[in-house]
């Protein structure tokens, strides 16, 4: 799961406006379970920055690994103008 979680970020980061993003996978019975802790910029609509990055990871997930994505949960911690890293608990 190391290597999805690796891929996910790596989509994720590609989303415009989303400024740092940490990635946790799980796997569960109809399929992976990826959660994600970011920043975003703050002239983002992060209705749509969710949304892209959800549909992103599905696609990508699914196309590159095989496996089908089950839920994207998206919870922005933080809008930030500037790179901000965020806290690893």
């Amino acid at each position: 799961l190391d290597a999805v979680e690796n891929l996910v970020h790596k989509v994720a980061r590609q989303v415009k406006g989303v400024r740092d993003i940490k990635a946790s996978v799980t796997s569960g019975q109809a399929g992976l379970l990826v959660s994600l802790r970011g920043v975003v910029s703050p002239d983002v609509s992060i209705p749509a920055v969710s949304e892209e990055i959800q549909s992103s990871i599905k696609s990508y997930v699914r196309s590159v690994v095989g496996a089908e994505v089950a839920e994207v949960r998206v919870f922005v911690e933080n809008i930030s103008a500037e790179g901000k890293r965020l806290k690893v608990d």
